[in-house]
């Protein structure tokens, strides 16, 4: 089943998503925490980690994304609003 992805809501959040996304796929950890703040949390829902700030998410990805799958679907829906 080929399902249509919805058309873009011309949200700046999108292309930031998208960007997010594509670092991941990648496994390019310094293109994701270029997205992130430096105070950020990150949690891993696979692996439980937890770390807040750049250098610990460093840390985190290090561990976790070379075995992680891609995060690519035709059938994933971007829901961006202003609320």
């Amino acid at each position: 089943m080929n399902a249509e992805l919805p058309q873009s809501s011309g949200h700046p959040l999108e292309k930031t998503i998208a960007a997010y996304g594509d670092a991941w796929n990648r496994h390019d950890i310094d293109a994701i925490l270029a997205l992130h703040a430096e105070d950020s949390v990150f949690e891993n829902h696979t692996s439980g980690g937890k770390g807040v700030g750049k250098d610990a998410i460093r840390q985190i990805l290090k561990g976790s994304l070379p075995h992680s799958r891609t995060c690519a679907s035709k059938r994933a829906v971007l829901m961006c609003a202003t609320d």
